[in-house]
């Protein structure tokens, strides 16, 4: 935006400064020798003519500096060129020479050492002038001088019919071809180039972050079936409780169904008793009863009845006496409220129903 505010401004000066030569088309005269209106040719048509003549200027001085260099050569370049460049210093020393000694005359309160000492310089150039004159002519023949005159008239002519040509053309560089516009131009379009340039780069870095996105994807369901594998390598325990019987070493083989490892709840126990068909009316639902075991001798647990076995059924092999193996008896079975993590399963227990 920047580049263009410019080029805007640079044009709308050009365009100003173009203004006067644009109306003098119309309002003056044509040159002498024209037929034709200043305005009957376009500044475009004006253009290419401008250049079509200083391309001939351009090959017309290249032809006459390749003359004269044939010129120069046919006479003696050196010797030619060493007599040219003390006749040309000389006369540069002799013009400064006589502009200070016009200036010492000039003046009203001139000193005499100043005049004897400027007119020493003046007398001293104008005998190097003279000598440089004379070795130039002894140098060349009067043939090779006048050749060599009209080689440089020639090609100073030319010169100057190239650098007019190019006044010419570069006179018509106004308004949208002005100099200063067509640079302003330029920096529109390099600003330009920069401008698409960061689109694409813009587009490439939106590009790269898609494919990251795809590839963070397919990492990320590659994390998730990695963490679906994995947790089919976990066995997990359907509740809490302690790991009392390990079935299975490291590096066995465990098949399906089968048990690894016994857990225990301690903190919810039960205990079933067996009691006799003669004493099934006494014991009810949610009834307290007391529990001692031999490992920790003089102690009492609390229980309580949480089911009632309504068949009966024979006396199971762990009873001990013969009276009772042969009677039927009823299940009970009791919570432990209170039994901790001392407790362990497979303790034998001894259970009271009512009374101390």
């Amino acid at each position: 935006e920047s580049a263009q505010a410019q080029y805007r401004l640079a044009l709308r000066t050009a365009r100003t400064a173009e203004q006067p030569s644009r109306l003098a088309d119309w309002q003056q005269p044509p040159p002498a020798g024209f037929t034709l209106p200043n305005w009957y040719f376009d500044r475009e048509e004006k253009i290419s003519a401008a250049e079509s003549e200083l391309r001939s200027a351009e090959n017309a001085l290249q032809a006459e500096q390749d003359n004269y260099q044939s010129v120069l050569q046919s006479v003696g370049a050196q010797d030619v060129l060493d007599a040219e460049t003390r006749l040309n210093n000389a006369r540069a020393a002799f013009q400064v020479a006589e502009a200070l000694y016009q200036r010492t005359i000039d003046s009203q309160n001139g000193q005499a050492s100043l005049s004897i000492y400027v007119q020493n310089l003046y007398d001293a150039a104008k005998s190097e002038l003279d000598a440089a004159q004379r070795n130039y002519e002894q140098v060349l023949t009067a043939k090779e001088r006048a050749d060599l005159l009209e080689a440089r008239a020639r090609l100073s002519a030319a010169r100057e019919r190239y650098q007019t040509a190019l006044d010419a053309y570069n006179a018509l560089q106004t308004g949208e071809r002005a100099p200063e516009v067509l640079a302003a131009q330029a920096v529109v379009s390099q600003a330009q180039a920069q401008v698409r340039q960061a689109e694409a780069g813009v587009a490439q870095a939106q590009a790269a972050i898609t494919q990251a996105e795809k590839g963070l994807a397919q990492a990320q369901a590659a994390l998730e079936s990695v963490q679906v594998q994995r947790d089919k390598l976990i066995v997990r325990a359907p509740l809490d409780g302690v790991v009392t019987t390990r079935s299975v070493d490291t590096g066995e083989l465990v098949q399906p169904g089968m048990g690894a490892l016994t857990l225990a709840q301690l903190d919810s126990l039960t205990v079933t008793v067996y009691i006799p068909e003669n004493r099934y009316g006494e014991v009810s639902l949610g009834e307290s009863a007391r529990l001692r075991v031999d490992s920790f001798p003089g102690e009492t647990f609390t229980a309580v009845v949480v089911a009632i076995s309504n068949r009966a059924e024979y006396t199971p092999r762990n009873v001990q006496t013969k009276e009772e193996r042969v009677n039927t008896v009823y299940a009970v079975k009791l919570r432990i409220e209170n039994g901790g993590s001392r407790l362990k399963p497979g303790m034998p227990a001894d259970v009271a129903f009512g009374g101390p």
